[in-house]
């Protein structure tokens, strides 16, 4: 389901293995959340990493990166910078993935000063910015018009 993007066919397992009494891990949100990535529905896939905690299953790095990726393609540039944000608060460690899509989203919501701010946020987090970041970042400036 998650590679096809079926994200409908996802959510139903994930939904019958609850009703089955079936214990979820984060393997099963994990790829239903990014199925929801893949078929740009952002906000099923919070709902699904607010569920994890209701249901005591730790998201991890790659489930908060899947979940911003699904708010970059839904551009949806708050959602993807508040999950950011969370992730300091859960003691979650980032990656360049989850700053790429966050700012990836800031270029979509013509953010150039959320961006950039990310980009110097990466350097006092240790994380390197690869060419792709660089590029969004230009463009978000591009985007909001101050070039």
């Amino acid at each position: 389901c998650e590679k096809g993007a079926d994200w409908e066919a996802a959510l139903a397992l994930l939904t019958a293995t609850v009703r089955c009494a079936i214990e979820l891990d984060a393997i099963g949100y994990s790829a239903t959340i990014s199925a929801c990535e893949k078929g740009a529905r952002w906000e099923t896939a919070i709902a699904l990493l607010v569920a994890m905690g209701r249901a005591t299953v730790k998201p991890d790095t790659i489930i908060y990166n899947a979940t911003i990726s699904s708010c970059e393609k839904g551009a949806d540039w708050e959602a993807a910078l508040a999950l950011l944000t969370a992730t300091v608060r859960c003691a979650i460690e980032l990656d360049a993935i989850g700053y790429s899509a966050t700012i990836s989203a800031c270029e979509k919501g013509a953010r150039w000063e959320t961006a950039i701010a990310l980009l110097v946020a990466m350097g006092r987090a240790t994380v390197k910015p690869d060419t792709i970041i660089y590029n969004a970042t230009i463009s978000s400036c591009e985007k909001g018009a101050d070039w």
